[in-house]
C-alpha cells in the first residue's frame, strides 16, 4: 500500500502544469534547461526520495502489523491431470504401475526443464480393450449400438428365391447369409472409440418389433383379397387400423406396403390387397411367402392374441395359357381336342397361381359350342377322281356319314410323379357327349400335391383335358362335332375355410423367435414383444479377460454440473449370467468425470451377447425411472478410457538425514530451493521416551513412529513424525515445525511454545520433501509423453486432459493481504466478503465467486444452506479444474467458517451457463470485405460474451446476463465496417428440469446463472 507512489516524471509534469498558471512567462524546457528548470528537476528528485520514505514507512508498519499474526507464506499448489497407459500390443496381459510412478511432460518452446508428475494411485495396466458396446432401455426393451457392428436378425427366416430373370439386388442381400450366425471373434482395432452418448437415454435404436406370417400359397395372389383374422384382442386390431402397426410384404422391390387394408365389422378380420408379386423364400426345404406386421415405434409392452388364421379368394380370371404340348392356343377360344376328334387328343389349361391354392374350391366356367367338321371319302368321290376312264358311279346306302362326339374325357393334374384325376362331386367325363351348346361350370377342391409340369413352352400348374372315347371318330364319312370352348374363366375361394400360417415368428428387439408351437396351442400367445433386455444398462465388451487389478475405467462427462446422480450396479459376465462386483466410484454416481476402479473377479468368463463372444461388463441402473423423472438431464458421456489414473505435479525426493551439533531457539535448517509442497519430518527421540510410551505409540498410532529393537528387547532407535504448523502460537501439538518456503528452510520452536529436536550422536532428523513446479505444471493435453523410469511393455503414456490447479507459492504481497484479512476476520469466515476473499485466494484457477445463502442450485429454498458458485478461468475446457479444486476448498471453508455448517449444507457448484447465440444480418459495401467482416463480428461477440474477460475486461458477474440492448450497443461500434440490419438472440441453458431455449430478453435470470458465448451465425448482404 502506497500513499504517493510518485516518480520524478510525475513531479516534473506537475511543475510544468502549475508554471503555466503561476509564471506563464517562464517555459519549462527539458531539452535546453535554464536555471529555473534545473532547480525544478532537483526538487523533483528530492521530492521523490521523501515520498518513497513515506511509502516505505507505511509498508514496514503494515508488514510488522501482519507479522503479529505469526503467519507464513502459503505453499505452492500442485497441478493435477490424468494419464492413460497402453501396452505394447500382443505381448503380456498387463503390468503393474505403482503409486508414485513418475511421468514426464515435454517442456514448452523456450523452456529447458521438463515437468514431472507422479501417479496418485496404484493401477494395473491391462492389455484388454473395449471393442464392443451397446446400451439397452428397460421401458422399450431396445438396443442402441455404441461401438462395434450390431444388427438385428433378418425379418425373414430363409433365403430369397430368385427367378431366372431376377438379379440378386441389395434389397435381399440380408437373406443370402446362412440361417445360423456364428459368434464373432474379437477384432483388435486401436483407433475405434465410443462416440459421445447420453447414458440410458439414446434413441438410435436398432431394435424392432414385428410378427411374420408364413404360408406356401395363401399370399401368392395379386389384386385379390387376403384375409387375416386376429382373434382375442380387438384393441390391438384397432391400433393396426390406426397405423400404429403396419402390414407389409416382400416383393421384388423389397419390403412393400399393401395397396389397401380394411377391417371387417367383426373387428377381427383384415382384408389386404396388393398389386405386386410376392418374393418367395426358402426355409427348411420349403418355399414360403410372408406377410409382416411391424411396429412403427418402440414397443413398450407385450401383445397377446388368442388365434391367427388366414384365407384368400380369387376373382374370375382367364387361363394363363392353353396348349396341346406343341401348339399354343387362344385362351379365349380354343378346341381342346382340335377340330378332328381322336382318342388321346389333349390340351393343357394352365393357371399356376390359382391351381396352387391347396384346399381352395376352384371353379372353372366357360361357354361351349360344337362346330361340325365333315370327314368322308365315298366311292362316288373315288370314281369322280377317275371319271376320264370310268363311268359315273352309283350312290350306295353306305355313303351316309357317321357322327362323332367327345363321348368321354378326363380332367387330370400332375402330382410330381404322374397325372392323377381331379375329384368332382359329379361325373364330369361326359360333359361334351351330348353336343348341345351350353354354358358349363364345374368345381373341385384344389389338391395339395399339385406340382408344375412342362407343356410346350410353358411351365406351371395345369389341368390336362384328355379325350378318352369318341365313337365313330375313325369312320368315313363322319361328321365330327368337336367342342369349342369360349370365355373360359377360373376363380377360387376358401369360403368359410380359414387355416393357420404354416409358420409364425416374431422379431423382438434384435432376435427372431419361432412361435408356431405357441400358435397351435390352446392358450393366448405373444405376437408383438419388445427385446430380451429388461434393464436400463450399458454393456462393455472386452476382447481379453480382465485380470489382477486394480483396473481403471475412466468416464469423461460433459456438461455435468447439474446432472442427476444415477445409482448403478456393476456386474460382470460369468458362466451363469451376470454377477455383481464391487467398485470404487470416483464419478459420484455419474455426476462428474472420474474413474471406476475395481479388482476383476477370477470367475469372469466370455459370454455371447448379440452374436458376440466377449468378456462383458454391465452397468445397470439400480432403480426404475419414475414417470416424473422423464425430463431429467442425464449424464452425457464424452468418452470412456481404460488404464487411466490421476497424476500430480509432485517430485518426491529421497529421504535425507540431517545432523545438529547444537540446538538453539527457532533454529533454521536449509532444505531446498524449490516450491516445497510438504515435508515428511522424522525427529530422533531415542532415549527421550520410556519403553512403555514407545509401546503405546506403536499400538495406538503406528503411522507416526519408527522404532528398532535391540537384542535385549529395548529400543535402540526411535523416530517420531512431527507435523507442520502455520504458527507456533496456534499449534495444537508440541511436535511441530514451520516451513519457510520463501527461503526453503525448516524452523523449529524455542522449546517453550513447542518442542525442539535434541542433539544426538546420530541423525537428528530425517526429511523427505515433496516439491512442485507450481503454475508451470498447468500443461496442455497430450504433453505427457514418457516415463521417468524404464517400464517394459508399456508402449505409450499421455494425458488426455489438461493439467489444472497449479499455483506458485504465495507472494509477500499476497501474504500481507491475507494477513490483513486474518486480522479483520480473526481467522474465521463470517461475512460473504470473508468467504469470497478466501475462495479467490485459494486458487488462481477461480476467476469469480459468489455466495448465495438459503437456496440450492435447483431452486429449493432452505435457510440453512449456503451455496457457493465458482466460475473457473478455464471453464470452456470442461469441469476438470472445478472438480480438482472444489473438494479441498470445501474442506478449508468448513474449517474456517464461524457458523456451524454441515458438509451437506455447504454446496459448491459451477454456474448455470447460459449460452447466448446471436444470428446477425449485416450489410457491407464491398463484397471483398465479406470474410473479414464475418470474422470481426464473430470475434467481437465471443470476446464480449466471455464471462471472465469480456465486457471491457471486467467480465460478467455471476447472476448477471447481458440483455439484447447491450449486445446491440456493442455491435453498433462496428458501424464503420458493417450496418447491423437484424439480430436474433437466443439463450440456451440446462438445469435439473432439462434443456431450455428462449429469447434472451425473456430469460428469467437466477443468481446461479452466468453468460457463455455460443456459435454465432453471420449473414452478409452486399448493399446494392
Amino acid at each position: 500500500m502506497k500513499l504517493y507512489a510518485l516518480t520524478t516524471e510525475k513531479i516534473e509534469k506537475r511543475i510544468e502544469e502549475l508554471a503555466k498558471h503561476y509564471t506563464p512567462e517562464w517555459h519549462f524546457d527539458r531539452e535546453n534547461p535554464d536555471i529555473g528548470t534545473t532547480i525544478a528537476k532537483l526538487f523533483a528528485v528530492q521530492m521523490k526520495e521523501n515520498a518513497d520514505m513515506a511509502d516505505n514507512m507505511l509498508e514496514r508498519y503494515h508488514t510488522e502489523f501482519v507479522n503479529m499474526t505469526d503467519i507464513s507464506q502459503k505453499p505452492a499448489k500442485a497441478a493435477g491431470s490424468l494419464v492413460s497407459f497402453s501396452l505394447v500390443e500382443d505381448t503380456i496381459p498387463g503390468v503393474f504401475v505403482r503409486k508414485g510412478t513418475r511421468v514426464i511432460a515435454d517442456p514448452d518452446m523456450g523452456e529447458t526443464n521438463a515437468v514431472y508428475f507422479e501417479t496418485d494411485r496404484e493401477i494395473y495396466v491391462t492389455g484388454a480393450e473395449i471393442i464392443d458396446a451397446f446400451m439397452t432401455d428397460r421401458e422399450d426393451g431396445t438396443l442402441v449400438p455404441l461401438l462395434g457392428e450390431f444388427s438385428t436378425d433378418p425379418l425373414i427366416d430363409g433365403t430369397a428365391v430368385f427367378d431366372g430373370d431376377d438379379e440378386d439386388d441389395e434389397a435381399f442381400a440380408e437373406f443370402a447369409a446362412s440361417e445360423e450366425e456364428e459368434p464373432s471373434e474379437p477384432e483388435r482395432i486401436r483407433t475405434r472409440q465410443i462416440k459421445p452418448f447420453v447414458l440410458f437415454s439414446e434413441s438410435a435404436s436398432i431394435s424392432k418389433s414385428a410378427l411374420v406370417l408364413y404360408h406356401d400359397y395363401m399370399f401368392d395372389i395379386e389384386n385379390e383379397p387376403i384375409y387375416i383374422r386376429i382373434s382375442g384382442n380387438t384393441d390391438f386390431n384397432q391400433k393396426i387400423l390406426s397405423g400404429e402397426y403396419h402390414f407389409c410384404y416382400y416383393s421384388k422391390q423389397g419390403l412393400s406396403d399393401f395397396d389397401s387394408i380394411e377391417l371387417l365389422e367383426d373387428n377381427e378380420t383384415f382384408i389386404l390387397k396388393k398389386s405386386l408379386k410376392n418374393r418367395r423364400f426358402q426355409s427348411g426345404g420349403r418355399e414360403y411367402s410372408a406377410v409382416v406386421l411391424k411396429k412403427l415405434s418402440s414397443q413398450r409392452r407385450e401383445i397377446e392374441v388368442k388365434e391367427i388364421t388366414i384365407s384368400s379368394s380369387g376373382t374370375k380370371r382367364p387361363a394363363d395359357y392353353v396348349d396341346d404340348g406343341m401348339t399354343e392356343m387362344d385362351t379365349e377360344s380354343f378346341a381342346p381336342f382340335s377340330d378332328i376328334l381322336a382318342v388321346y387328343n389333349e390340351c393343357y389349361i394352365g393357371h399356376d397361381l390359382y391351381f396352387s391354392k391347396a384346399g381352395a374350391k376352384i371353379t372353372i366356367c366357360f361357354q361351349v359350342t360344337y362346330p361340325e367338321r365333315y370327314l368322308y371319302l365315298t366311292k362316288q368321290q373315288e370314281e369322280e377322281s377317275l371319271k376320264i376312264i370310268k363311268r359315273k358311279p352309283k350312290v350306295l346306302p353306305s355313303d351316309i356319314a357317321s357322327e362323332a362326339y367327345a363321348d368321354e374325357i378326363s380332367l387330370e393334374y400332375f402330382n410330381g410323379s404322374g397325372f392323377k384325376k381331379l375329384r368332382f362331386s359329379s361325373d364330369m367325363t361326359r360333359i361334351f357327349s351330348d353336343g348341345k351348346a351350353t354354358k358349363l361350370s364345374f368345381s373341385f377342391v384344389c389338391p395339395s400335391d399339385w406340382e408344375p409340369t412342362q407343356s410346350g413352352a410353358f411351365l406351371g400348374r395345369a389341368i390336362r383335358m384328355r379325350l378318352l372315347r369318341s365313337d365313330n371318330c375313325f369312320l368315313r364319312p363322319c361328321v365330327h362335332h368337336y367342342p369349342l370352348i369360349k370365355g373360359l374363366r377360373v376363380d377360387f375361394t376358401y369360403e368359410s375355410l380359414k387355416v393357420m400360417p404354416k409358420k409364425l415368428q416374431i422379431l423382438a428387439g434384435t432376435k427372431r423367435r419361432d412361435i408356431t408351437a405357441d400358435m397351435r396351442g390352446e392358450e393366448s400367445f405373444t405376437v408383438i414383444s419388445n427385446g430380451e433386455y429388461s434393464d436400463d444398462a450399458l454393456y462393455l465388451g472386452f476382447d481379453r479377460k480382465l485380470e489382477n487389478g486394480p483396473v481403471s475405467l475412466y468416464f469423461e462427462l460433459e456438461d455435468v454440473v447439474h446432472q442427476t446422480g444415477l445409482s448403478c450396479i456393476w456386474e460382470y459376465s460369468t458362466g451363469d449370467g451376470f454377477r455383481r462386483m464391487k467398485v470404487l466410484d470416483q464419478t459420484a454416481s455419474f455426476q462428474k468425470s472420474g474413474a471406476i476402479m475395481f479388482i476383476p473377479p477370477p470367475d469372469m468368463v466370455q459370454s455371447i451377447l448379440e452374436h458376440k463372444k466377449r468378456y462383458w461388463l454391465r452397468i445397470r441402473r439400480a432403480y426404475v425411472q419414475d414417470e416424473n423423472e422423464s425430463s431429467l438431464l442425464l449424464p452425457r458421456i464424452r468418452r470412456i478410457l481404460l488404464n487411466v489414473v490421476g497424476v500430480t505435479n509432485v517430485i518426491t525426493s529421497p529421504e535425507e538425514n540431517y545432523y545438529l551439533s547444537e540446538i538453539r531457539p527457532f533454529q533454521r535448517v536449509y532444505l531446498s530451493s524449490g516450491n516445497i509442497l510438504e515435508a515428511e519430518v522424522w525427529v530422533n527421540e531415542t532415549g527421550m521416551l520410556s519403553n512403555e510410551e514407545v509401546e503405546r505409540l506403536l499400538l495406538e498410532n503406528p503411522d507416526i513412529i519408527r522404532a528398532e529393537r535391540d537384542i535385549l528387547g529395548g529400543f535402540s532407535e526411535v523416530f517420531i513424525r512431527w507435523e507442520e504448523t502455520e504458527s507456533f502460537l496456534h499449534a495444537k501439538e508440541r511436535r511441530v515445525y514451520e516451513l519457510d518456503r520463501m527461503t526453503g528452510e525448516i524452523v523449529f520452536s524455542d522449546g517453550i511454545r513447542a518442542d525442539m529436536p535434541a542433539v544426538t550422536d546420530n541423525v537428528s532428523f530425517k526429511v523427505r520433501l515433496k516439491t512442485t513446479n507450481g503454475s508451470e505444471g498447468n500443461i496442455g493435453e497430450n504433453r505427457i509423453s514418457e516415463m521417468a523410469d524404464t517400464f517394459l511393455y508399456l508402449d505409450r503414456v499421455t494425458n488426455p486432459v489438461r493439467a489444472y490447479g497449479g499455483k506458485d507459492m504465495e507472494t509477500v504481497e499476497e501474504a500481507l493481504k491475507r494477513g490483513a484479512n486474518i486480522i479483520s476476520g480473526r481467522r474465521r469466515l463470517v461475512t460473504a466478503h470473508d468467504f469470497i476473499w478466501d475462495i479467490l485466494n485459494y486458487s488462481d484457477s477461480i476467476a469469480k465467486a459468489v455466495c448465495i445463502p438459503g437456496e440450492f442450485i435447483d431452486g429449493v429454498k432452505d435457510v440453512s444452506v449456503l451455496s457457493i458458485v465458482l466460475l473457473m478461468r478455464d471453464h470452456m475446457g470442461g469441469s476438470f479444474s472445478f472438480q480438482r479444486v472444489a473438494p479441498g476448498l470445501k474442506e478449508e471453508l468448513l474449517k474456517k467458517s464461524l457458523a456451524t455448517i454441515s458438509p451437506e449444507r455447504l454446496q459448491i457448484v459451477e454456474p448455470v451457463f447460459v449460452t447466448v447465440t446471436v444470428n446477425v444480418w449485416a450489410e457491407i459495401l464491398e463484397i471483398d470485405e465479406n470474410f473479414e467482416v464475418q470474422n470481426l463480428i464473430r470475434s467481437t461477440l465471443v470476446s464480449y460474451l466471455d464471462p471472465v474477460n469480456g465486457n471491457g475486461g471486467e467480465g460478467f458477474e455471476i447472476g448477471s446476463i447481458p440483455r439484447s440492448s447491450q449486445i446491440v450497443m456493442r455491435l453498433s461500434a462496428l458501424k464503420n465496417h458493417a450496418l447491423m440490419r437484424k439480430l436474433q438472440i437466443t439463450a440456451h441453458y440446462a438445469d435439473r428440469d432439462g434443456e431450455h431455449e428462449t429469447d434472451l430478453d425473456r430469460l428469467t435470470v437466477t443468481p446461479f446463472m452466468t453468460v457463455r458465448s455460443g456459435d454465432h451465425q453471420v449473414h452478409i448482404v452486399v448493399k446494392e
